[in-house]
């Protein structure tokens, strides 16, 4: 009986010990759930403070979020103290420096660190959301921020919806139809021209033809549904939406990246003209068409690479100036045909004639006296013998292949008779000095 009342005693003695150990260690566990760890890290909710709503959150941290190789023994205090120091020293150190530069850089916010005895507790860390100066806990700051978002979100919603009907509702869409169309017929005449016209022996022909831009494959295939005609049909109607929005976010992005206005930078993506590019294709005689790339031009002669340049040029002045049958058809070109072989030139020659150009070539020979030209006038500028000042003109006449000398005015153009006879026989021309016609 001694034996047993001994033992029952040391019993009692222990379990009273043990209820300590645990009435300590479950206000221990309370620290760190009213700071918040069972909410941020998803822990069973405690709705009551007793042991065993204690217990299922202690084991379900002990599941999910136990560090790892965590020293087991009970003994091993030091180790256990130094990983939680070090865990610490890492989240008030490196980790709370670039939240404070991310916080602080949206302005009005910021973080500090809470030591033990400010908080009474543990060390805490207090996050400043907004204006109004009021530290919270980094969970209340995580729903406060969250409902900021979702506020911002929705505004940005909402902006975004805006100018999406605006655009959708104006005439954005039709004026774009209507450009790409121009672009479309443009191109189909300057084809029309170079497939009229093809060159050299072997009867080269070009053609040109539309590709997506770099990056623009998405805006390239709106146009090509804009082009199909079915602007009606909702499948078309959706991929014109998203692609709107798309470039209106893109628009936002950049707008809060720089000092421009968003709607600046909008203007800019919808520019349809950066949307897509203009490459050259080439065939010989009646084979199938491929694309004239850099190396394949440069394998080209000298002569040869001018025509591939000139004729692109050449027909889309062509289609441009057909839209006026009244307007003029100028096209002046400085050096012309240098490095040019005679095959070449004469082929450059013929289409300048047949495209019925107004075309004035500088050069240092008598270009225009070549069998393709029926009539042109030929001046011969020669410079006076240094250090004299001034030039010479002299005129040529090429008709009938042949070139005839024409005579000039005694003195020149620029004589002050010459001026006067002009003045008041023709009125104010070129060389009235009083009275200039301006062109």
């Amino acid at each position: 009986m001694a034996t047993a009342k001994e033992r029952l005693e040391r019993a009692g003695s222990d379990r009273e010990i043990a209820e300590a150990e645990r009435d300590l260690a479950l206000m221990a566990w309370w620290g760190p759930v009213d700071a918040g760890l069972a909410q941020s890290r998803g822990l069973p909710e405690a709705t009551s403070r007793v042991i065993t709503h204690a217990l299922t959150q202690a084991r379900a941290a002990r599941d999910t979020l136990r560090p790892t190789n965590w020293p087991e023994a009970p003994e091993a205090t030091a180790e256990k103290d130094s990983r939680v120091n070090a865990a610490w020293s890492r989240v008030s150190g490196s980790a709370l420096i670039e939240l404070r530069a991310v916080l602080e850089s949206s302005g009005g916010r910021s973080v500090t660190v809470l030591d033990a005895e400010e908080t009474g507790a543990l060390p805490a860390v207090s996050v400043l959301v907004d204006s109004s100066g009021t530290q919270v806990d980094p969970v209340e700051a995580i729903a406060r921020l969250g409902e900021q978002t979702d506020k911002l979100a929705q505004l940005h919603d909402e902006k975004m919806q805006e100018v999406l009907v605006e655009l959708l509702s104006s005439t954005f869409v039709e004026h774009l139809r209507e450009r790409l169309g121009a672009v479309v017929e443009l191109l189909a005449h300057v084809n029309k021209v170079l497939a009229a016209h093809p060159t050299g022996a072997n009867s080269t022909t070009l053609r040109l033809k539309r590709m997506p831009a770099q990056g623009q494959q998405t805006a390239f295939e709106v146009l090509g549904a804009l082009e199909s005609g079915f602007v009606d049909s909702e499948v078309v109607q959706q991929q014109v939406r998203a692609f709107l929005e798309q470039q209106i976010r893109e628009a936002q992005e950049l707008g809060r990246a720089s000092a421009r206005e968003w709607k600046d930078h909008l203007g800019d993506l919808l520019d349809y003209r950066c949307w897509f590019e203009v490459v050259t294709d080439y065939r010989v005689g009646d084979a199938s068409w491929r694309s004239l790339t850099k190396e394949v031009h440069a394998k080209d002669s000298g002569g040869g690479k001018v025509v591939t340049l000139m004729q692109p040029l050449l027909a889309t002045l062509v289609a441009l100036y057909d839209e006026s049958a009244s307007a003029p058809r100028p096209l002046w070109l400085d050096e012309a045909f240098t490095g040019v072989d005679d095959d070449n030139r004469a082929t450059m020659l013929d289409l300048l004639v047949t495209f019925d150009l107004d075309f004035l070539l500088a050069g240092p020979g008598t270009l225009v006296a070549a069998a393709q030209v029926p009539s042109a006038a030929v001046w011969y500028v020669t410079r006076a013998p240094a250090p004299h000042p001034g030039v010479d003109l002299s005129l040529l006449l090429w008709a009938g292949r042949t070139l005839t000398a024409v005579p000039l005015p005694a003195g020149g153009l620029g004589t002050p008779d010459r001026r006067s006879r002009l003045t008041q026989d023709d009125g104010p021309g070129l060389f009235d000095a009083d009275e200039p016609v301006r062109g």
